[in-house]
């Protein structure tokens, strides 16, 4: 047995140097979870080198599954203090005990109420008391403070080749119309003013009343546009272009007011659940070209949440999976719930 041993530890290195290193790089640890990338980025200096730079990040994450953030405050184990916000990432395909993956926990209560504005490719955009807007990145450690978005209403951030964009509108005086931008993350240039932008009767109604923020219905990024549901009761579709920066409809099912709609991307495909306090529906965007949406899945509602017959303004849910997995807030508690 020692002899195996021995044979096997010695063709070990043998065998690794028969794979080029752009391989093993580009085809093996970028498709990794982060849990075993970090274990070998300690194997040797040139994989740690390798999987620092920003184009390897950028493509680990991409192999990486999406996950749904959730967020909410609570008391620290010791119970000497408390954590203003906690964000994590939630895993609805691993046992409970591993479902919910730490991201970002906030101790001081001090400055004010941590708001999560929006997501992207790793990247958390949050605020502290609408006043210190901060961009992070929980994998490194990284963070970097935005000033320009003071007082900004954020409608989404998304990716422009190797950079980062934020889209959000001000006002200037309480009344006045909204005026909105495009900021690049990192850039010592200013904001750019795309201004009020000109749309049909209808849109532009919901243009000079503001975009609804990101931090309560986050839009979904889908062949380069930023998708949202809009207005009062979420009941027109918006679509921003990123390459164009421009505005357009799109037509969405119609929602009675009792109905609570969120916008998802799961699998490449537009799905918009509808929540009341007896189902949830969920309509599939089968042709995006021609804008053909189908009634896909009824699913009942659990008990838990028909204590009162309806939802109050504190509660919220977000899907987790093609067939309806949800994640209800109901009465400061977290529910999973599957279909």
């Amino acid at each position: 047995m020692a002899g195996v041993a021995g044979a096997c530890s010695i063709s070990a290195p043998s065998a690794a140097r028969i794979l080029p290193e752009e391989v093993v790089v580009w085809e093996i640890l970028v498709r990794l979870p982060a849990r075993e990338l970090l274990r070998c980025r300690a194997a040797c200096q040139s994989w740690r080198r390798l999987t620092s730079a920003a184009d390897f990040l950028l493509a680990h994450h991409q192999h990486q599954p999406s996950l749904p953030l959730v967020s909410f405050s609570a008391k620290d184990r010791d119970e000497q203090g408390y954590f203003d916000k906690v964000v994590d990432a939630f895993d609805h395909r691993l046992v409970p005990a591993e479902r919910r993956r730490p991201v970002l926990g906030f101790r001081d209560r001090r400055d004010g109420r941590v708001v999560l504005h929006a997501s992207c490719h790793g990247l958390i955009l949050l605020s502290v008391s609408t006043r210190r807007f901060q961009i992070s990145n929980p994998a490194t450690g990284q963070w970097a403070s935005l000033p320009a978005l003071v007082g900004a209403h954020v409608a989404g951030m998304y990716p422009s080749g190797e950079e980062y964009r934020i889209l959000y509108w001000k006002q200037r005086f309480k009344g006045d119309s909204p005026v909105y931008h495009v900021l690049t993350v990192g850039s010592s240039e200013e904001p750019r003013c795309i201004g009020l932008p000109i749309a049909s009767a209808p849109l532009n109604q919901l243009f000079l009343e503001g975009m609804n923020p990101s931090s309560s219905h986050p839009p979904v990024l889908l062949h380069s546009c930023l998708h949202s549901l809009q207005g009062r009761k979420r009941s027109s579709m918006v679509v921003f272009d990123t390459v164009g920066e421009s505005f357009r409809p799109m037509r969405s099912p119609f929602f009675d007011d009792d109905w609570d709609p969120y916008l998802h991307e799961i699998d490449g495909t537009l799905r918009i659940s509808c929540l009341n306090s007896v189902v949830l529906k969920i309509w599939v965007l089968l042709d995006y070209d021609k804008e053909v949406w189908s009634l896909r899945y009824h699913v009942k509602v659990p008990r838990v949440g028909r204590l009162y017959g309806s939802f109050d303004s504190s509660s919220s849910y977000t899907v987790v999976s093609e067939k309806g997995d949800m994640l209800l807030f109901l009465f400061n508690r977290m529910f999973h719930c599957d279909s």
